[in-house]
């Protein structure tokens, strides 16, 4: 994944808020990890500090990851979100599949939360 600058125009909406609850909707958990019912602990120090680094630059437009860049959705392969039908499939990465959001439909939902 190549790196460069964020579009400005999409900097500081890079965060969905989607939250990371144990959710146990009609389709089971949100994030299958929030249901095993371990202990959130870190076990590889290094890769979560890698990953906390990307993460900050990415959140701060310093990072641009081309394969994911626009991606505004995700799931994994053994589901099948009714939502995924609405969305353009950008790429799959191991056992993830990513979207992102048809043209115009980012800045009516922009508009929408008056931003």
């Amino acid at each position: 994944m190549a790196g460069t600058s964020a579009p400005p125009s999409y900097r500081g909406h890079l965060i969905t808020g989607a939250g990371m609850t144990a959710c146990r909707g009609r389709t089971g958990c949100r994030f299958s990890f929030t249901c095993t019912g371990k202990r959130n602990a870190v076990k590889e120090r290094e890769e979560w500090a890698t990953a906390v680094k990307l993460a900050k630059q990415v959140i701060a437009g310093e990072v641009w990851l081309d394969d994911l860049g626009y991606a505004t959705h995700y799931h994994a392969t053994y589901v099948h979100p009714s939502w995924r039908h609405e969305l353009i499939k950008i790429t799959r990465i191991g056992g993830h599949i990513f979207y992102k959001m048809k043209p115009g439909t980012v800045q009516l939902a922009l508009l929408s939360e008056g931003l």
